[in-house]
C-alpha cells in the first residue's frame, strides 16, 4: 500500500516537472548561439533514475521496519 501511494506521488510530480523543466530548458538553450536539441528520452530517463532511488531508499525503510523488533518499539513509546 505505502509503495502504489508513493507511486502515484512520484508520478505526479514527474507529470507537473518534465513540462516545467522543457520549458526552462527551451528557454535557457534557445540564448546560445548553438543550439541543441532535446529529446523525450532524457527526460524519461531522468524519471526513471529518480524513480528507481526513491522506491529504493522507500524499500530499504520498509524493510527495516518490518524487521524490527516490535517489543523494542512499544518499550520507546
Amino acid at each position: 500500500m505505502l509503495s502504489g501511494e508513493f507511486i502515484r506521488l512520484l508520478l505526479l510530480a514527474q507529470v507537473i516537472a518534465w513540462p516545467a523543466g522543457y520549458i526552462a530548458m527551451r528557454f535557457w538553450l534557445g540564448s546560445f548561439a548553438y543550439h541543441s536539441g532535446m529529446r523525450v528520452a532524457t527526460f524519461v530517463l531522468g524519471g526513471l533514475l529518480t524513480s528507481t532511488i526513491a522506491l529504493a531508499g522507500v524499500s530499504i525503510q520498509m524493510a527495516r521496519a518490518g524487521m524490527a523488533n516490535p517489543a523494542d518499539t512499544l518499550r520507546y513509546e
